[in-house]
């Protein structure tokens, strides 16, 4: 399993699902359709600026892998758990809204609107299109991060990702 073709087969899985003709459009109910999608490993989200016109965007990010050889020479196959992020990001400045506050809020409420359809869509591609991936799974959603940037308008969640992958 080549992990760099993993990730980006992930980001087209998104970028496919990204138009009001997808059955599960990820940009489904926000004021702006998602802008660019990223790939890349853990933390990128945080070393990458983004600019303002690039919002909404997604980060996709390689976290770990882990490799179970016991089977490899009865099959010639392994199976591999492979652990990924994907991270919705919504800026919304003063420009959007009247005041501050409404600014944070709509920025926090489209970021919770993103992720739960990005949720959607993988909850119904647990194959992620991918013919090696048994199985993948959402296993948490952290909505309490921050971005590294010193605008407060940012809204971004950790989708903490699991794929199952038989791999030769």
């Amino acid at each position: 399993m080549n992990v760099v073709s993993f990730l980006t087969d992930i980001e087209s899985l998104l970028l496919r699902n990204n138009t009001s003709t997808a059955t599960y459009d990820v940009s489904a109910s926000l004021n702006k359709r998602v802008q660019r999608f990223y790939k890349g490993t853990s933390g990128m989200y945080s070393r990458l600026p983004v600019i303002d016109d690039l919002y909404p965007c997604v980060f996709v990010e390689m976290d770990n892998k882990e490799e179970d050889w016991s089977q490899i020479g009865t099959s010639a196959r392994r199976n591999m758990e492979i652990r990924f992020d994907i991270i919705p990001v919504v800026q919304y400045g003063m420009g959007a809204t009247t005041d501050e506050t409404t600014g944070r809020e709509l920025s926090n409420l489209e970021c919770i609107q993103l992720s739960q359809n990005i949720e959607n869509l993988l909850r119904n591609k647990i194959t992620l299109s991918q013919t090696s991936v048994q199985w993948s799974m959402v296993e948490s959603t952290d909505y309490s991060s921050t971005l590294n940037e010193e605008s407060t308008y940012n809204s971004m969640a950790l989708l903490h990702c699991k794929a199952h992958v038989l791999s030769t």
